[in-house]
């Protein structure tokens, strides 16, 4: 008798290409997402913490790459910092100058008021969907910008992995 075993990914592309929307919708909900990070901030772990900075790195670095296909950019100033604002058809994302990288041209400029209330709650599987989304569209994953792979977590008293679980294996096995 013999053991054999096949090992798949739930999550292997079955297309090459991802249009613009669903870029857009996946940046969207991972945005949502370290918002909602961001409002818990005073419960939040240091695991939470440098998942939180890790989200908007890797949206950062994905704008940097589909700034082409915006509709139109304004400078936005929240609070005593700029940002451009990059529109696309369905949706629209802050950057902060600094963390942009090209050239553009900028149709308007204002002053933004921020509302915390606005952002609507997403859970860990929609951003866990979103991330590997991106993973499968882009180079790079979300874990590639994590600082850290390990943090302190007090609320269980142990180290955790503040890494990203994308790719969920199927393992099929069966006696021969």
């Amino acid at each position: 008798m013999s053991l054999s075993c096949s090992i798949a990914s739930e999550s292997a592309p079955t297309e090459t290409t991802f249009s613009l929307e669903q870029i857009v919708d996946s940046l969207r909900i991972i945005n949502q997402y370290a918002k909602q990070i961001q409002q818990k901030r005073r419960s939040q772990t240091t695991k939470q913490s440098i998942q939180q900075e890790s989200i908007y790195e890797y949206k950062h670095w994905i704008l940097n790459r589909i700034y082409p296909r915006t509709s139109s950019v304004e400078i936005h100033t929240i609070g005593s910092s700029e940002y451009y604002c990059l529109y696309f058809d369905t949706a629209s994302f802050h950057i902060p100058k600094n963390k942009f990288s090209h050239s553009i041209s900028v149709t308007n400029t204002r002053t933004i008021a921020v509302n915390s209330n606005q952002t609507p709650s997403k859970t860990y599987t929609e951003a866990r969907n979103a991330f590997q989304l991106l993973s499968d569209a882009f180079p790079q994953s979300i874990n590639d910008f994590l600082p850290v792979t390990e943090a302190y977590d007090p609320q269980y008293n142990i180290i955790a992995p503040t890494t990203w679980f994308l790719t969920v294996w199927i393992i099929n096995c069966s006696l021969t």
